[in-house]
């Protein structure tokens, strides 16, 4: 079946502020294998992630407003079609894509912006791999991993990774959080937060 997930990343945010940000709260429930539709982790990287059972979760509205408060990575996968995406986002702009989608081709891959320098280098080695296979179609569609890779080399994260060089992350549920009592002028006027 594979994943079909978002997540994204902010630097320097604490995970309560990400979670506020999104009208979430950290449940403190340990969430080892992602199976909450929300769950979140603050990494020794400087990133705060936040795991989406959602694809379409993290969108580019949600993350440029976010990297209003930080710099936000964000990672679309779908391993069924076998599509992958990766942005960044800083201060309200959106700064770069790389995307793959293999329906276009075993070697689709979609960029714009300035992406990082080690685009290249990655996508060069994987690229490498997938033409070692010459004309026979790969078991392994290595560019699908390109955007991924991307996004880990921003946040130090991959979805489908659990041990790190750092260590592991420690996931745990958000839920919606509750919604706030009404002050008595709110209910008197109708006045919203």
């Amino acid at each position: 079946m594979g994943f079909r997930i978002s997540w994204l990343g902010a630097r320097g945010l604490p995970k309560t502020d990400l979670l506020d940000h999104f009208g979430l709260v950290d449940s403190g429930i340990y969430d080892e294998a992602n199976e909450a539709p929300f769950s979140a982790a603050e990494l020794p990287t400087g990133w705060t992630i936040l795991w989406a059972n959602d694809p379409a979760f993290a969108t580019i509205a949600r993350c440029t407003g976010l990297s209003l408060r930080a710099p936000v990575v964000s990672c679309w996968v779908n391993e069924t079609a076998m599509v992958s995406s990766v942005n960044y986002f800083e201060a309200g702009n959106y700064l770069w894509f790389a995307g793959h989608d293999f329906q276009k081709g075993p070697d689709d891959l979609a960029f714009e912006g300035q992406v990082p320098p080690n685009f290249e280098e990655i996508r060069g080695r994987l690229d490498a791999q997938r033409l070692s296979y010459g004309d026979t179609l790969p078991v392994v569609d290595f560019i699908f991993d390109v955007p991924i890779e991307l996004a880990q080399s921003v946040a130090g994260y991959r979805h489908d990774q659990v041990a790190f060089d750092w260590g592991t992350a420690h996931f745990t549920e958000a839920t919606v959080a509750p919604a706030r009592p009404r002050g008595m002028l709110q209910k008197l006027f109708g006045a919203k937060d």
